[in-house]
């Protein structure tokens, strides 16, 4: 009796399941790209990137997932960059949802956020390099050079902002006075939300 009550809480204990799968990205047939091992996770499952300058294309989304994407070397040597925003949590994410160690850089085109966007999610943001991130000249409303946060309470943890420019607005004029409307924070754009 004693045996199998030991035996049934080991094996409670040492379920994988009770942690999650761990999905590695790495240049593969399986997960050629960090979005598509995104794809392959559920809740509750960590994609880990090796060290390298990951080139995006589009946004990583996050797909609604609480999941854990993190560097397995930190953020000194794992970076993020592309001229998209990197990284999209927009699902009502918890603070189970993590992002640690990446640096973050490159100038962004014309929609908010040059690296984050978080929409009615709290996710945690730790050990992560938010630097010379640009929005581009030339765009109204371009803010956020590192982030913008809507309706969110993202936890920012142990991370440095550096270098990141909200671009000049168009010229405009009206009457005889001209106006040039650029972006809001270089660092974070907040609306209804906290940090």
């Amino acid at each position: 009796m004693v045996f199998a009550l030991l035996f049934s809480l080991l094996t409670f204990l040492v379920a994988p399941s009770a942690w999650g799968q761990v999905v590695r990205v790495a240049p593969s047939a399986s997960y050629p790209s960090i979005q598509s091992a995104v794809n392959a996770s559920a809740n509750g499952d960590i994609v880990e990137v090796p060290p390298g300058n990951w080139t995006l294309v589009a946004p990583i989304d996050f797909l609604n997932r609480d999941i854990t994407l993190r560097s397995t070397l930190g953020a000194a040597v794992t970076t993020l960059s592309g001229s998209n925003n990197k990284i999209l949590i927009a699902g009502g994410q918890s603070s189970a949802t993590l992002v640690d160690g990446f640096t973050f850089t490159g100038t962004v085109g014309p929609s908010f956020g040059g690296a984050l966007i978080i929409l009615a999610s709290g996710p945690r943001i730790e050990n992560c390099v938010f630097q010379n991130n640009k929005r581009q000249d030339g765009i109204s409303d371009a803010h956020g050079a590192a982030g913008a946060l809507f309706f969110s309470s993202a936890l920012f943890r142990n991370c440095l902002f550096d270098g990141n420019t909200c671009g000049k607005g168009p010229l405009g004029q009206q009457g005889q006075f001209f106006s040039n409307y650029g972006g809001y924070g270089g660092a974070l754009f907040i609306v209804n939300g906290a940090v």
